[in-house]
């Protein structure tokens, strides 16, 4: 499945939505919205997973830069799963290193 990538702002927060695989060379389009918002003027990012099913080494690696780059900047950043995603994460015992929120 084709990877999209929605950011919108929701008062102080930023949710950015993530469709899709999270594979290969469309992982950057996660990296660059998570990115934009590390110098803005929003605190708090919650990046939505519960539309996705899949994210290989790559994918989980670029979330982790990416998480890193946002709290280098003083800001907060959430993840939001769905239980697939949630999985992976516990599998690769990354579910220490994200602040996971699992979707109701």
């Amino acid at each position: 499945m084709s990877l999209t990538v929605k950011s919108e702002i929701a008062g102080a927060n930023a949710m950015i939505s993530v469709k899709g695989d999270v594979v290969g060379p469309d992982i950057v389009k996660i990296c660059k919205a998570i990115e934009s918002y590390k110098n803005s003027i929003y605190e708090k990012i919650t990046v939505d997973l519960t539309s996705v099913d899949y994210i290989d080494s790559a994918g989980l690696g670029a979330l982790i830069y990416s998480k890193k780059i946002i709290e280098k900047n003083s800001k907060t950043i959430n993840f939001l799963t769905s239980r697939a995603v949630e999985t992976i994460l516990i599998n690769c015992n990354l579910h220490k290193v994200f602040a996971i929120m699992e979707a109701q």
